[in-house]
């Protein structure tokens, strides 16, 4: 085994090796053909808005129609985040290779980030769940139609027959008279449940929005609640940068919450490849961020508009690089210096996958939470037709209320952990520290909660729906008063007073019959 592995370490470094000598030793040799007019940087080519694999993970547009966005990420996505290179000749051949390195491991990181901040925005609202919603209500009205109604009598013959046993032979006017009770609030249920099928499948909404609503207000006034932009938001003729997330108005919460991911995890490594820092103070930044991400993207075409102006771009792309030809930033902005490129690279890589994955761990929870929700509703009909049945339907039929409120007390315990991370993160964003240190707080937080999820797991291990609900409605069908309240009819009443006159007279019973024998 380690013979393999050193020939294996071996191969590697020798693949290694060859990548970084070779280019090195063909730019060595292309050095006097330099004078030679030779451009290897190559036009702009803008990426589209909404294209490529940033399209594939974006969520659908809302039905109502597309809506002017009001924040950064919302209006460009991934798209314009690359570093092109300018007036790079053939002895920058190995920048070129850099380069594109470079931006394939951005692009990763990318891809990681969008998934990450999509996931969230899919946990945190609706979403493409809403599509789903309204089938399984379709679903639970057509199975009402096909299963319930039909096999509805045959139930209650049957519960009928189980009654008339209990109360007729056996003599329990209490099993009787809950039987009773029992039956007509199955079927209650039953009704309302199949004639307004979206008051229940909504809960899940509900208890989301509610959730996200509490801890949002609650977090509104904190410190680092208002976020950090890294670029100036959509409709903003000033160029100064305004702070984003919970403080923000005229936005909702979650659209905040995922432009301030969008600002940490991808735009500020953008800015820091592009210009050498993602101050949004500085004047390279705040004068040229945003027309940058601009010029390197184009609007999807729309039918019966023209194309977009490719030359154009190109040409806004040109001017903004001989306004900078004479800034000591220019070698990153032209991309000659391409190892600072690669290493912003791999630390937004090493923060998409260290600082998102536990916020896409989380929403994944809370998304199959939902998920499960919706599938116990479409179950609904069985239940509730199995349920009407006072013996061990009724049984069956508190197990799944128990499972729906777990599964609600679940979706809203993950909410609140889902919104405390995101706002620990937008405190750390918040902050004046670089953009490196940032990423490393933010990981050592992710770690933190790694190490101290068992805890918090045994805290609310509790919030389970066998645990509280059969709690809740074993206490409810089993309760004194209910007892009392039967025993006060006529016929429990009199059992349970020859009972009592019996035990009291077994004394003078057995005392008599042994004087008889004795006699």
């Amino acid at each position: 085994m380690k013979i393999r592995l050193s020939r294996r370490l071996a191969l590697a470094l020798a693949i290694v090796s060859a990548v970084l000598v070779v280019p090195l030793l063909v730019g060595g040799l292309s050095t006097p053909v330099a004078a030679a007019p030779c451009d290897l940087s190559g036009p702009l080519h803008p990426e589209m808005i909404g294209g490529g694999t940033d399209g594939m993970i974006q969520p659908p547009p809302p039905a109502a129609g597309a809506q002017a966005p009001t924040t950064n990420y919302g209006q460009f996505g991934m798209a314009g985040q690359f570093w092109q290179t300018h007036d790079l000749g053939c002895s920058d051949y190995v920048a070129v290779l850099g380069n594109m390195w470079a931006n394939g491991v951005f692009t990763a990181a990318k891809a990681i980030d969008r998934l990450t901040i999509t996931t969230y925005q899919a946990a945190a609202t609706e979403g493409p769940l809403q599509s789903i919603k309204d089938v399984v209500d379709d679903i639970v009205e057509s199975l009402s139609k096909a299963m319930y109604w039909p096999l509805l009598r045959p139930i209650v013959i049957l519960g009928a027959i189980w009654l008339a046993w209990y109360g007729l032979i056996r003599k329990r006017a209490t099993t009787t008279a809950e039987g009773v009770i029992w039956m007509v609030l199955a079927v209650t249920v039953a009704v309302w449940f199949f004639s307004r099928p979206g008051d229940f499948t909504g809960l899940g909404k509900v208890v989301t929005d509610k959730t996200g609503e509490v801890v949002n207000s609650a977090f509104s006034g904190l410190p680092g609640a208002g976020g950090a932009s890294c670029l100036p938001p959509p409709g903003q003729t000033n160029p100064q940068v305004k702070a984003g997330g919970y403080g923000q108005t005229g936005t909702p919460g979650v659209e905040q919450n995922a432009d301030a991911l969008w600002s940490t995890l991808v735009c500020k490594p953008w800015l820091v490849g592009m210009f050498g820092t993602a101050d949004p103070q500085q004047p390279i930044v705040r004068d040229f961020g945003r027309k940058m991400l601009e010029t390197q993207s184009i609007a999807p075409a729309v039918a019966g508009q023209p194309a977009p102006d490719m030359g154009a771009h190109q040409a806004e792309y040109a001017r903004i690089a001989d306004l900078l030809k004479n800034d000591s930033r220019y070698t990153v902005f032209s991309g000659r210096d391409w190892s600072s490129r690669l290493g912003v690279a791999v630390g937004a890589l090493i923060a998409a996958v260290v600082a998102g994955l536990l916020i896409f761990l989380v929403a994944v929870s809370l998304l199959v939470l939902k998920v499960g929700f919706l599938l116990l509703l479409i179950l609904g009909p069985v239940f509730l037709l199995v349920g009407v049945h006072p013996g061990s339907g009724r049984i069956i039929a508190m197990r799944w209320v128990e499972m729906l409120v777990g599964t609600l007390l679940r979706q809203a315990v993950l909410t609140l952990v889902l919104s405390v991370l995101v706002y620990g993160y937008a405190l750390i964003i918040s902050t004046a520290m670089p953009w490196g240190l940032q990423v490393l707080f933010m990981a050592l937080l992710t770690i933190a909660v790694f190490f101290y999820r068992r805890p918090f797991q045994h805290l609310f291990a509790s919030l389970s729906g066998h645990t509280v609900t059969t709690r809740m409605l074993g206490d409810a069908a089993s309760s004194p008063v209910l007892e009392r309240a039967a025993n006060a009819l006529p016929p429990v009443a009199g059992a349970k007073l020859g009972r009592w006159g019996l035990r009291k007279a077994e004394p003078l019973i057995r005392a008599a019959a042994a004087g008889s024998g004795a006699g």
